[in-house]
């Protein structure tokens, strides 16, 4: 099995929606052989958020909703609660 992968370029303590935004202006940067390589292979957006304390939610805007099925990605979503015995608002 062969893949390529594209990372974001922030830093982790950026929102995740300012991460996808990053991965979009990457692909964008060469969107005709982007393009072609996802139309033609396949391709994913995969976002993979830890949460230590609550789930701050996630909200993609219409441009670039529409700008990931211009590349024909599919998304799929891994967010974790890392549990602990303090749970958040406790002492």
């Amino acid at each position: 099995m062969n893949r390529w992968m594209l990372h974001s370029r922030l830093s982790r303590d950026n929102d995740l929606e300012a991460h996808v935004k990053d991965v979009l202006a990457q692909l964008d940067s060469q969107k005709e052989a982007f393009t072609s390589l996802c139309s033609e292979y396949g391709g994913y957006l995969q976002l993979v958020g830890y949460f230590y304390q609550y789930y701050p939610g996630f909200h993609l805007d219409r441009e670039d909703t529409k700008r990931i099925g211009e590349y024909h990605l599919a998304i799929d979503c891994d967010f974790y609660y890392l549990y602990s015995e303090k749970r958040e608002g406790t002492a």
